[in-house]
């Protein structure tokens, strides 16, 4: 007899997500967890990504932090980022710091930028701010100084870090 995680596996990703958005979210957290144990996360993603924001990042908020950036780093950065803006900052905060900073930067430049500024200026890990910020200086050149500028705070914070590293950005 097949248990849940293996007709969800099974069945085409819209037809599955669409079921499991009608499940209770404490049902749906397990099957994905459960899923995400025996296969892989990519297929849990797969099944989550057509389902509203809001839904998603209820359904995530029962896993573990670990468990939850896992399943995040394999959806788009944009899909990515708008979930976790539907999670309080703390609990952002604590999945970014689960992440590599390539997923987290990628994850932050998805955002809007005065949403990413609040972010990043609540990051208390200068290293990973400061790995952050370089990926996204690399990856984006137009969006770091929008972000930057959207935070006086940060923008001090991240010149400091930066300067001492004997690194200077041309904004």
């Amino acid at each position: 007899m097949y248990t849940n995680q293996v007709i969800f596996v099974q069945m085409h990703n819209d037809f599955a997500g669409n079921t499991l958005s009608e499940m209770p979210e404490e049902m749906v957290s397990d099957i994905i967890k459960k899923i995400s144990d025996i296969y892989h996360s990519q297929i849990s993603a797969n099944l989550l990504e057509n389902m509203p924001y809001k839904k998603i990042a209820d359904i995530l908020g029962r896993l573990s932090n670990p468990d939850i950036a896992e399943i995040l780093a394999r959806l788009t950065a944009d899909n990515a980022s708008y979930i976790l803006l539907e999670m309080k900052d703390e609990d952002i905060l604590e999945i970014l710091s689960e992440m590599d900073g390539d997923d987290a930067s990628s994850i932050v430049n998805g955002m809007y930028y005065t949403d990413a500024a609040r972010i990043l200026d609540q990051i208390w890990d200068d290293k990973l701010l400061t790995y952050i910020i370089m990926v996204l200086h690399r990856a984006n050149r137009k969006n770091l100084p929008l972000i930057l500028k959207a935070n006086s705070n940060l923008n001090a914070r991240i010149k400091y870090l930066l300067s001492n590293q004997g690194i200077y950005l041309p904004f």
